[in-house]
């Protein structure tokens, strides 16, 4: 490797170190945090439209790229609400029950609590819950409204942008510096490439998650076991860690009902963990991206570090686009010889 490209290299690590620094602790974090909330419903629209392109540039070869595009967003549109159609009710339902357990289950606390002598404490955490959680449940409500509202705009900004994606990128490329034009397009298309193959692998096995677990759940007689199913499908999104929450959740509803079935939902956890990580894994993401586990576990300790559960979950596609970096810049053997 010569030594002018060390170089290279090593300023770039530099110039990304030092950026995340700069940002975490002269708490420019809160500037970039509401930058990012006004505009979020923008990015939405580019992440839509940047992760339908390449299905919408294949359709469009035989109709109009208008045409394909408007039917996708409509396609989208149909199965959310199917989705949400059939999901809010056994969810409603699905709560319902989980609160009536509530009490039972905080009995049992109680009992156990009392014999560790922490009666006192636990009384005044249960009376803060109690008294703190309508307004907690309220906010939560007026954020999800809100999170609907933001989702919806950037969706049907989505949609513009997919009719006009190749124009939208041809500009973005023309402010891009003539020196370096040609370096830059070739790494936003190869790191493009390697994202997309990552979000796609990790939302195919976080649904076979939702979808092993549900069914699952549903054969031991679990309460609640599309809820407990999603919840474990969506901390399946959290690289190592998040399925221990999951597991833990459904577990913990699992022996307030019963030790029996408490015992049954850790091992129907466990069977589909361990599918999980010995089969979905190695399958879906050999297809998809070629990279170490011990380098996604480095960037997911660095980046939690710094940015909590929401650095857990960049942390992937952010090691997919250092790997992109460091096979442009650092020439394999193949290269070499050729």
């Amino acid at each position: 490797m010569k030594i002018t490209k060390l170089k290279e290299i090593v300023l770039f690590l530099l110039s990304v170190v030092l950026s995340v620094f700069l940002i975490k602790y002269l708490h420019l974090i809160s500037y970039v945090l509401l930058l990012c909330k006004i505009m979020l419903p923008v990015f939405i629209g580019f992440l839509y439209a940047w992760f339908v392109n390449p299905l919408v540039t294949k359709m469009a070869k035989k109709k109009k790229r208008s045409f394909v595009a408007i039917l996708l967003f409509l396609l989208l549109l149909l199965l959310i609400s199917f989705f949400f159609y059939l999901l809010i009710p056994t969810i409603y339902r699905e709560v319902n029950e989980l609160v009536k357990i509530l009490p039972d289950y905080f009995n049992m606390l109680e009992k156990k609590v009392y014999k560790l002598g922490f009666y006192d404490s636990f009384v005044k955490f249960t009376n803060y819950i109690m008294e703190n959680t309508p307004l907690y449940l309220v906010n939560l409500v007026k954020k999800f409204i809100g999170s609907i509202g933001v989702l919806g705009v950037g969706l049907f900004l989505g949609l513009y942008m997919s009719i006009d994606y190749d124009r939208m990128i041809e500009f973005l490329y023309k402010l891009v510096p003539k020196k370096i034009k040609c370096v830059f397009i070739t790494l936003t298309q190869s790191v493009s490439t390697e994202v997309r193959k990552c979000i796609k692998g990790t939302l195919l096995v976080a649904s076979m998650v939702f979808v092993g677990d549900s069914v699952l759940f549903f054969l031991i007689k679990l309460d609640a076991p599309l809820l407990l199913g999603m919840v474990c499908g969506l901390t399946d999104l959290i690289p190592y860690i998040g399925p221990y929450i999951g597991g833990a959740i459904a577990v913990s509803v699992g022996f307030t009902e019963s030790k029996m079935l408490g015992f049954l939902t850790l091992i129907v956890c466990v069977i589909v963990q361990s599918i999980e990580n010995f089969i979905l894994q190695p399958i879906v993401m050999s297809k998809s991206i070629k990279i170490s586990p011990i380098f996604i576990i480095i960037g997911m300790l660095f980046f939690s570090n710094l940015f909590g559960i929401l650095g857990m979950l960049i942390a992937t596609p952010i090691v997919a686009v250092l790997k992109c970096l460091f096979d442009y810049f650092v020439p394999s053997k193949e290269k070499c010889k050729e």
